[in-house]
């Protein structure tokens, strides 16, 4: 009702007619009558004196867990963990190099991929049955030190039940027990996220050197916080398909059928939909057992793929990690199912479509973007959210953060919002029947070009949808009447010829995702969404200009003009856009220079204008940007200079120069950017020695100057920059010498010398970083490594050194 009322509260004009009156009449009638739904609730609540009765509730620790596992496994019938087992075997064999602490391992998944299973054959090893003691623990999501440590306690004495009350007895007797005692215990199925807890539980195995401790958990935060010092989790990877088939085969029991050489190729169809998790098809290999070949085929080509599991055991083992969820998470979360399987989700979309439809608000110490990202953290580390490959296949999108869901997961989130969603598929017979109650919708395989079909379709969609997304479709003009109510549009899936004039009447669209437009203008109807704050049209190549009425925008936060090839001037209207926060223009290879009211952006955090290969300049103005934190300028050819006022960039953090061919100089005061961390001048072949005020970054934590071919000599102030962990000089080949000051850099952990030919010698003050410091190489001019692994060994400065052998540009 508020986003209907939101709708329809547009200023009233002068003249009032009928037609204005009308929406307002209806809405206070829809008032009233909640009103009265509201009343009649409370009557019924105190006619029927319904009072809080906690007498039923259970103590969450007196409930059994049907999930429950134990050490014993049968490893005949295990597939593919073979080499995972070898692996972890070796891992516990040599991570112990201290010998005074114990071995923490863990072993991190998705739920059903086989943690446990893996942990039960390394239990059960040849190699562990000549130890004193092994135990095997499952944890549960009710995590309790003093029953963790009773059940340590019990089997090792072989004993009942323990029940020590204290944790100063347990500790005691836990050090009693298995100090100076080859041990391997087993902590099953950990879901405890408090660093506490989990430092408590370390602290209360560590009882020698002797003990080695393995661990299995969904989530990846809860499994670097439980790692001891130079231990790495072992993430555990889906199986392949051969493997799932082998599984499906062994549980369906193919061998003993007489049609099997039909069966296979369907059958090995059926295995590559099971994502590769074990359960999954341990579960398909029962449901399959004892169908004929024809069910088999109406199993491959079943929508079931497409819809969420039902009878699965895959799905509650994932939706125990969805309960622990927070309800902002679980909103987030359940969202995500509106997206088709296997689809590329773009996180800046995502993140802002969360934020449009009020799943997240913003804090007194986190701004909704913030909690947005630590979300996203939550979901990787759980395995809900993975990088998708689409990433390093298609270098085009490089630059953005693209994620997937497996296909599990996606049926979990389908099965959460499917009341609430619309689900249309053009190809398929899906149900056309209307839903008021739903807000999503998700379309797929629509075509607008059939006129009265498209009328139809879009007075079947509720009123009150506020999100909608198209998939594989086509839109054309006026045909398609949208939801007065929408807040986010997803066109990402379209093909679009000319932009839907029809979505003028939607005034609180707020998430407008369109790339790809093949207008060769820029829409003018995106310029009335008054409230619009994300605007994502990148790859629309056939656009040249960007109208001035784009400052009518002023809600806007985040414009996405990436891949807009054919642009080449930006209006100084964008100085009215006094709320953006995000400008991508990443690879507007036509763009020539950027106007001076961009200084006018007081809240802009983020500029990008990576591969900008005609930029010859920035404005002056750019000083004026005080909140602006990601300055990126990869592959800018053109750009010659920075303006001094760069300096005034206070609160700059990242600075990508990287591939600047033709920059000369850093301006002097670049000394000024005091909030510098990372600064990358890869490939600046024409860039003269650094100005002394680069001393004054004092927190700058990466220089990259590699292949800075003209730059002979670093400054003596570099000495200054205190808190630099990376320095990168590889293929700097006219660099002689380096500065006596580099012995001060403390926090120095990687230098890179590799290809620096005429460098003879290493300054004595690195002596001070002895322990600390690797100094890597990979480039072997004539008796250059000689002498430095000489005075590497005469001075004893090294912890590290790398020298893979490659040649030089010369050959040498």
């Amino acid at each position: 009702m508020l986003d209907e009322f939101k709708a329809n509260s547009e200023p009233a004009s002068r003249k009032l007619d009928c037609f204005a009156i009308a929406p307002k009449i209806a809405m206070a009638y829809k008032m009233k009558k909640m009103r009265g739904q509201l009343r009649k609730i409370k009557e019924d609540h105190e006619s029927f004196k319904f009072t809080h009765d906690n007498s039923g509730l259970i103590d969450v620790h007196q409930l059994p867990d049907p999930r429950e596992t134990t050490s014993n496994v049968i490893e005949s019938l295990i597939i593919g963990r073979d080499k995972d087992r070898m692996n972890v075997l070796s891992l516990l064999s040599t991570s112990n190099n201290n010998k005074e602490h114990i071995t923490v391992l863990p072993i991190c998944g998705l739920g059903g991929i086989g943690k446990s299973t893996l942990a039960q054959l390394v239990f059960n090893d040849t190699q562990f049955k000549d130890y004193n003691h092994r135990v095997w623990v499952y944890v549960s999501q009710v995590f309790d030190l003093k029953k963790i440590g009773n059940s340590i306690i019990s089997q090792v004495l072989g004993k009942g039940s323990q029940n020590l009350d204290t944790r100063e007895l347990i500790d005691q007797r836990l050090k009693d027990l298995l100090q100076d005692k080859k041990t391997l215990i087993v902590l099953d199925d950990i879901w405890e996220t408090d660093n506490f807890q989990l430092d408590q539980l370390k602290l209360m195995l560590n009882v020698g050197s002797k003990l080695k401790v393995l661990v299995t958990t969904r989530s990846k935060d809860i499994a670097r916080k439980m790692c001891t010092v130079g231990v790495q989790p072992y993430l555990l990877d889906p199986l392949d398909n051969d493997m799932c088939w082998r599984i499906i085969k062994q549980n369906s029991g193919f061998e003993s059928r007489v049609d099997k050489g039909q069966a296979e190729p369907v059958g090995q169809i059926i295995a590559r939909k099971c994502g590769g998790l074990p359960l999954a098809a341990q579960a398909l290999g029962f449901l399959l057992s004892g169908m004929d070949l024809s069910d088999w085929k109406a199993m491959c080509n079943n929508d079931i793929w497409d819809e969420p599991f039902s009878d699965s055991t895959v799905l509650p083992s994932l939706k125990l990690t969805y309960n622990t969820l927070t309800p902002y998470l679980r909103l987030c979360f359940a969202y995500c199912g509106i997206f088709p399987k296997g689809h590329n989700i773009n996180k800046d979309d995502l993140i802002h479509q969360w934020i449009a439809l009020g799943f997240i608000e913003p804090s007194n110490n986190f701004s909704a973007i913030q909690l947005a990202e630590k979300y996203i953290r939550q979901f990787m580390g759980m395995s809900f959210l993975q990088h998708s490959k689409l990433r390093t296949e298609l270098p085009k999108i490089i630059p953005k953060t693209i994620f997937t869901m497996h296909d599990l997961v996606h049926d979990l989130a389908r099965s959460i919002i499917t009341e609430e969603l619309v689900v249309f598929d053009a190809k398929r017979a899906s149900s056309t029947r209307r839903k008021e109650y739903c807000c999503y919708a998700s379309l797929t395989n629509y075509n607008t070009t059939d006129y009265n079909k498209a009328r139809k379709m879009s007075t079947i969609f509720p009123s009150k949808l506020r999100a909608m997304h198209f998939f594989n479709s086509e839109i054309h003009g006026g045909v398609f009447s949208f939801p007065k109510c929408l807040r986010v549009l997803d066109l990402s899936g379209c093909s679009i010829t000319e932009f839907p004039s029809a979505l003028g009447q939607v005034k609180q669209l707020e998430v407008l995702i369109a790339p790809n437009l093949e207008d060769r203008q820029f829409p003018e109807s995106i310029t009335q969404f008054s409230k619009l704050h994300y605007l994502n049209l990148s790859g629309s190549d056939k656009i040249s200009a960007i109208p001035s009425s784009i400052g009518k925008l002023e809600s806007l936060a985040y414009l996405d003009l990436s891949y807009c090839t054919s642009v080449e001037v930006i209006p100084e209207a964008f100085g009215s856009l006094k709320n953006l926060q995000t400008i991508d223009l990443t690879w507007c290879e036509k763009l020539e220079s950027l106007p001076e009211s961009l200084g006018s952006l007081k809240n802009l955090q983020t500029l990008d204008l990576a591969r900008c290969k005609k930029l010859e300049s920035l404005p002056e103005s750019l000083g004026s940007l005080k909140n602006l934190r990601t300055l990126n300028l990869l592959y800018c050819w053109q750009l010659k200079s920075l303006p001094e006022s760069l300096g005034r960039l206070e609160n700059l953090q990242t600075l990508d120069l990287s591939e600047c061919m033709k920059l000369v100089c850093l301006p002097e005061s670049f000394g000024s950017l005091k909030n510098l961390q990372t600064l990358d001048l890869t490939w600046c072949w024409k860039l003269k020695p650094l100005p002394k005020s680069l001393g004054s970054l004092t927190n700058l934590r990466s220089l990259d100057l590699t292949h800075c071919w003209v730059i002979e000599s670093l400054p003596e102030t570099l000495g200054s920059l205190k808190n630099l962990q990376t320095l990168n000089l590889r293929g700097c080949n006219k660099l002689e010498y380096l500065p006596e000051s580099l012995g001060s850099l403390k926090n120095l952990q990687t230098l890179d010398i590799g290809g620096c030919s005429k460098l003879e010698y290493l300054p004595e003050s690195l002596e001070n970083l002895v322990g600390n410091l690797k100094i890597i190489g990979s480039w072997k001019p004539k008796n250059h490594w000689k002498r430095l692994r000489l005075w590497m060994r005469e001075h004893q400065v090294l912890a590290t050194v790398s020298t893979t052998t490659h040649q030089s540009p010369d050959g040498t």
